[in-house]
């Protein structure tokens, strides 16, 4: 299974419901490409898109479906802009029951 998290950032002024059906209905089309591409190929996929907290979603999914291992791109943040951001793959690594197959972005 395919999953995108997605979360809108809105500022004053901003329709926030409009924000987030944007970030949904762009995930959506994201995953679409990836699945197409890897049905291709043979694999069989389904795809699913949550909205909210990454970390948090990631391992609720993994909770709620019969899954063998999560794997995930890692931004490879270091030093302030993790302290401040945080670490969705270090998050889910220290809480995932399952096994985690982390692999650098590039």
């Amino acid at each position: 299974a395919l999953l995108r998290v997605a979360l809108a950032h809105t500022f004053p002024g901003v329709d926030p419901t409009e924000a987030e059906l944007k970030v949904v209905r762009e995930a959506e089309e994201y995953l679409k490409k990836v699945e197409d591409r890897l049905k291709a190929k043979g694999f069989k996929v389904d795809s699913h898109v949550r909205y909210g907290n990454d970390a948090e979603e990631i391992l609720d999914h993994a909770n709620q479906k019969d899954i063998d291992m999560i794997a995930m791109t890692t931004h490879g943040r270091s030093g302030v802009k993790r302290f401040l951001l945080g670490s969705v793959a270090e998050k889910v690594l220290r809480y995932s029951p399952k096994p985690i197959f982390l692999v650098r972005c590039t």
